[in-house]
């Protein structure tokens, strides 16, 4: 399903966490596997970031160890349509959120 693709690409919207004061919340049509959270949450715990340095015509690479994300799950929200299993698929991830109960 094309859908499911789209938002499992959405994920890697987890590594903006690299940045200190960045949190971020995903909205999703239902709820990733434990298993695909585990192996995001263990990537963001070894990060390292990259950042390119432009000084005029000289461009130096500087790597930026910074040490992974601490408790990554604390900065980061996945919110997801409660009874995402008994709506309709045609239904929009917006929709499916306003049927929600909560």
């Amino acid at each position: 399903d094309a859908l499911l693709v789209a938002e499992a690409a959405q994920l890697t919207r987890l590594c903006d966490l690299a940045e200190p004061r960045v949190e971020v919340v995903l909205v999703l049509s239902s709820p990733p596997d434990d298993d695909v959270l585990n192996y995001w949450n263990k990537i963001l715990e070894i990060l390292e970031v990259q950042k390119i340095l432009e000084a005029g015509v000289r461009r130096a690479r500087q790597t930026l160890k910074v040490g992974g994300v601490q408790k990554p799950t604390s900065r980061y929200r996945i919110v997801c349509p409660e009874n995402h299993e008994r709506l309709p698929g045609h239904m929009s991830t917006a929709a499916k959120l306003l049927a929600s109960p909560k």
